[in-house]
């Protein structure tokens, strides 16, 4: 807890001498704030790759705020009484040459899953533009932390700390349909190692976008961990689906 506390006074420090050094301008949005809306129902929920909560109906909202020198991001979801995530973040793209373009971004999550929270730490490195290689795959490296780690009662492995690195990829695509609708579509694939286990996902989601605000969609994925501590939190090559619909503005 003293490192995250030590990374918390750091990150704060350095945010105060950005502020003290940047215009008033760039303390101001450089473009209109844009808001989703999402309503949908998922088979299952996880957490750093560990299955957590069964399948319910959910509702989510995401606000994204773009400045001079940082993007905001704030998201929150819940499923009622079983699940509910909570979410910030900043990010911003670097257009560091003609051909070579990449996307920083460094966040928290807070979960509640049957009454108990957790936290989460993360940050990932994303290779939005390099040469030709984005029109084959975006791929891209994280981190997470696990701040609360795992409570796993009285088994040998009790309250480990939990952390681990992702390497993925994955590939937008967008047909135009109309001149009112398009249609999306985004697989990926990323394998976790962490501490204690390694975690597999791999699917896409598919939505027609209406009026760039408008959007049913659906999403499969495939996910599967080697968890041997407690099958309360293994993933078995199980198929996770979510369909909704969500509006932007």
């Amino acid at each position: 807890m003293n490192k995250v506390l030590t990374s918390v006074l750091i990150g704060l420090v350095s945010l105060l001498t950005v502020v003290k050094a940047a215009s008033v301008e760039s303390l101001f949005p450089t473009e209109k704030p844009s808001v989703t809306f999402e309503a949908g129902y998922q088979s299952t929920y996880d957490v750093v790759g560990l299955q957590l909560s069964p399948g319910a109906a959910y509702g989510s909202v995401a606000l994204s705020t773009p400045f001079k020198y940082v993007d905001f991001n704030l998201s929150a979801q819940t499923t009622g009484e079983k699940f509910s995530a909570f979410q910030a973040g900043l990010d911003k793209t670097l257009n560091l040459t003609d051909w070579l373009a990449i996307n920083a971004a460094a966040g928290t999550g807070y979960y509640v899953v049957d009454g108990q929270d957790r936290n989460t730490v993360n940050a990932t490195l994303t290779l939005e533009k390099l040469w030709v290689l984005n029109k084959v795959v975006t791929p891209y490296v994280g981190y997470t932390y696990d701040v609360t780690g795992l409570n796993l009662g009285n088994l040998a492995a009790a309250d480990f700390t939990n952390q681990g690195v992702t390497f993925g990829g994955k590939r937008p695509f967008t047909f135009g349909l109309t001149s009112w609708a398009d249609l999306t579509l985004t697989p990926y694939a990323e394998f976790t190692h962490y501490e204690n286990y390694q975690a597999f996902k791999a699917g896409g989601r598919v939505a027609f976008v209406l009026w760039n605000k408008l959007s049913p969609f659906a999403g499969v994925d495939y996910i599967d961990n080697n968890v041997d501590f407690s099958q309360k939190y293994s993933y078995d090559g199980v198929v996770q689906y979510t369909a909704g619909l969500s509006l932007t503005f």
